[in-house]
């Protein structure tokens, strides 16, 4: 990595345009910094992305846009906002900040490209303890937000989100104040949500 060093957990994807693997991770100096691999020419490259809004806190998230073509990168700032750099084949980083609804967001981001919907979803615990949800869609092309109600305890940590092709869902998964990971899950038939809690064997679970 270029600059200072990283803090918090790296987020890596796969760019099948450029056909390169791309590894991304915030500094100490609250930058974002990006390590990217490449078969021609064959080697590692490194560079600091530059977001606006506050400096980053906890872990970036990195998705894979393929309506846009596009590597997103997703992170909170010290300002408790989402911020955005997304990548295009057009060679040229674009930056953006996203407004959650609810309260100013804490921990890492969690995005993913939902297949069923054709979207790019970003999720992040507030510091209400409630779950913030920011999605885009191309028609309409613009950004939606949402708050998601999880059973048991307030979240604490970060979210997990993942898309689940075999049920066409959307699943995401967090850590509870009571030490139980809280679940919710999206499907299109019908298209509402829905909650849960996972019994995990052992001691409660802590951080993300």
């Amino acid at each position: 990595m270029t600059e200072s060093k990283v803090t918090g957990t790296p987020s890596a994807v796969y760019d099948p345009v450029d056909k390169a693997i791309e590894v991304y991770a915030a500094g100490a100096d609250g930058q974002v910094q990006e390590v990217w691999h490449t078969s021609s020419p064959a080697g590692w490259h490194t560079g600091q992305l530059a977001f606006t809004g506050s400096d980053a806190v906890g872990s970036p998230s990195a998705v894979y846009d393929p309506v846009d073509k596009a590597v997103e990168v997703y992170f909170a700032g010290k300002d408790g906002q989402v911020q955005e750099n997304w990548h295009t084949s057009s060679g040229v980083w674009n930056t953006g900040q996203l407004t959650y609804t609810g309260h100013p967001v804490n921990g890492a981001t969690s995005a993913v490209y939902d297949l069923t919907d054709k979207a790019i979803e970003v999720y992040a615990d507030g510091s209400d303890g409630q779950l913030q949800e920011v999605w885009h869609t191309n028609s309409p092309g613009i950004w939606h937000t949402g708050q998601l109600a999880f059973t048991g305890s307030d979240a604490v940590g970060s979210p997990a989100a993942l898309y689940d092709p075999t049920d066409s869902a959307m699943e995401i998964y967090d850590a509870g104040k009571d030490g139980q990971v809280q679940e919710n899950w999206h499907t299109n038939s019908p298209g509402t949500w829905h909650t849960g809690q996972l019994a995990i064997a052992s001691s409660p679970v802590t951080g993300t």
